[in-house]
């Protein structure tokens, strides 16, 4: 069984341990259930925002910016979703299209740790191609987020309609 040890020092226990949960009732353990939080959101929006393979990685920073957190998951995972009004003028990270869905997905490998204990982040786009969310989770959201992850770059799975997006400022900027 693999442990995580969090700031305060609290035991995390990772995917394929037997749930304590009493009968009848969801758990509310922390070995089960992590706090989810508007600076996770911030932190996980930050960090997509900086990497080089994410197509108009620059955007999602300014959506995340220019949004209002609506809902942060409270199942251990660390997903948020988000809302922009419509009178604010972004340019879109994908086309307008009749509805949204899920325009992107990453997994890492986590340092230190088993083929089996990865990070998957998922970003979310509306009708209008903004930014409505993104799930993150561990374990194939089998187990709560650790306090602390460090995730082994690039990822190793990286699929998605912003893939065929190529404005990421970055290809103007090498023939200039």
């Amino acid at each position: 069984m693999r442990q995580w040890l969090g700031a305060a020092g609290a035991k995390r226990l990772c995917a394929g341990v037997a749930s304590e949960a009493p009968a009848g009732g969801r758990s509310t353990s922390p070995l089960e259930v992590m706090a989810n939080t508007a600076d996770a959101a911030a932190r996980w929006a930050r960090y997509l925002s900086g990497r080089a393979y994410v197509p108009r990685a620059h955007l999602i920073q300014q959506h995340f910016a220019s949004g209002k957190i609506k809902r942060l998951c409270d199942c251990g995972c660390e997903s948020f979703d988000l809302a922009i009004a419509p009178d604010v003028p972004l340019e879109s990270l994908m086309p307008p299209s009749n509805r949204g869905g899920c325009a992107l997905e990453l997994t890492y490998r986590i340092v230190g740790g088993t083929d089996r204990e990865f990070v998957d982040f998922r970003v979310f786009v509306d009708a209008r191609g903004y930014l409505s969310g993104i799930d993150v989770d561990f374990c194939a959201n089998s187990a709560p987020m650790p306090d602390h992850v460090e995730l082994v770059e690039p990822p190793f799975h990286l699929h998605g309609s912003l893939l065929a997006m190529t404005s990421n400022n970055r290809s103007s900027d090498r023939e200039a």
